[in-house]
């Protein structure tokens, strides 16, 4: 009974993330944070009111459950915002705004790897050690917890961006993982999150023709409970639209939101971007001309999976060969009155 109640409030911690549904019979181990003194709010994270230059231990209690001897992975992850509009901690080394001051890895030490005997529990320790200067607003974080393989972690900058836009939120992997949030906070001044739009172009999600709009959150704060609607317009003809609901940004992050070409063709020519995100009492407007040129749209097509073919536009060439005609009958008829 202790060990079922442990896990089930394991489901309430911030970032829980579990790959599939176990019961807790099935599960090889468990980990819950040591919460300090300093601890903010009664929640099963860290959320920690701390003072510039202050160093402090963070503790993560794990506990197996297994027969074997096992070898847990804790690595310090910063809080990224994956293209579903998600807050996420699945990627080592996230593209994060670059208006960020200070990231959560910048200030705790690095990821260990923990052996546990059979049905032993421990506790790992990081230290902790907060910036010089004063900050308004929050960073955010995590502990992400699970078995380790016997492969190195981390990753480039390049797999770290191809993992980021393809993260979901739930952790795609067979083992099971947690991750244990950290939210560090030095005053209690609001801040409001600040919306800016960045590139916009064509590209593909999922093998699908779209439009992407790179939104950044370039404030201390999580944008909650966001509504992004968007638009893309061609000569002022409006030709896709997509709306999502119930977002979510990290603070200083970015992801791309993904307005729907509905896998037609894309076709090369100037666009316009409109786009609205509203969180509460928040609202931001954008408007962004932009460019897709022959070449890019060409490759993009090639690469679409299923991609439905734009009907071709002949009356440009039926006209223009009509017109052919006619100046060519005229000349003929001018030409025979002066031979007369």
């Amino acid at each position: 009974m202790k060990k079922l109640i442990m896990v089930l409030g394991l489901i309430f911690m911030l970032g829980f993330i579990d790959t599939t549904e176990v019961n807790a019979e099935e599960m090889a181990y468990s980990v819950q944070a040591v919460l300090p003194d300093n601890q903010k709010t009664d929640v099963s994270y860290f959320h920690l009111t701390m003072k510039p230059s202050q160093e402090q231990e963070l503790k993560l209690k794990l506990i197996s459950y297994s027969d074997k001897q096992l070898e847990i992975e804790v690595i310090p992850r910063d809080a990224f915002t994956n293209n579903n509009g998600m807050i996420d901690y699945s990627v080592d080394n996230p593209t994060l705004d670059q208006t960020m001051p200070h990231s959560f890895t910048d200030l705790v030490s690095e990821k260990q790897v923990v052996t546990l005997k059979p049905k032993e529990e421990k506790e790992v320790s990081f230290q902790l050690k907060m910036p010089e200067t004063s900050f308004d607003g929050e960073i955010l974080g995590g502990f992400f917890v699970r078995e380790f393989n016997g492969n190195a972690s981390s990753e480039s900058d390049q797999d770290a961006q191809q993992t980021q836009e393809s993260a979901t939120g739930v952790q795609l992997e067979n083992r099971f993982s947690y991750t244990i949030g950290v939210k560090l906070i030095e005053t209690d001044q609001v801040v409001k999150p600040e919306v800016q739009l960045g590139e916009v172009k064509a590209g593909l999600v999922n093998g699908r023709t779209s439009f992407l709009a790179t939104l950044r959150n370039v404030k201390g704060t999580t944008l909650k409970k966001a509504t992004v609607e968007g638009k893309i317009y061609k000569k002022d003809e409006l030709l896709y639209t997509t709306k999502k609901d119930k977002l979510a940004m990290a603070p200083y992050s970015v992801f791309d939101f993904n307005v729907s070409a509905e896998n037609e063709e894309l076709m090369a020519g100037d666009y316009t971007l409109k786009i609205n995100v509203t969180s509460g009492e928040e609202k931001w407007n954008f408007t962004k001309e932009f460019k897709v040129d022959k070449k890019a749209a060409d490759k993009l097509n090639k690469e679409a999976v299923e991609i439905v073919k734009q009907p071709t536009n002949y009356w440009p060439w039926v006209v223009g060969g009509m017109g052919i005609v006619v100046v060519g009958l005229l000349g003929y008829i001018v030409y025979q009155k002066k031979r007369n």
